[in-house]
């Protein structure tokens, strides 16, 4: 686990640097790294509720997932 954390911590540490750096307009960083955190951490509260209208229109089944 210590090495599955220290490797998962230098990635997004090297992913979010790569991201900043890449960004088109120095004035708006905030903005843009603010958008690109919504973006990571909106699904996280939807996703319990997407297999239910699947499940729905599959008669109850997994399979339609």
């Amino acid at each position: 686990m210590a090495i599955s954390g220290i490797g998962f911590g230098t990635y997004m540490a090297v992913d979010l640097a790569l991201v900043a750096d890449v960004l088109p307009d120095n004035d708006s960083i905030a903005k843009d790294l603010g958008v690109f955190n919504i973006a990571g951490a909106l699904p996280s509260p939807l996703h319990p509720r997407s297999p239910r209208p699947s499940c729905f229109v599959g008669g109850g089944s997994y399979a339609v997932l």
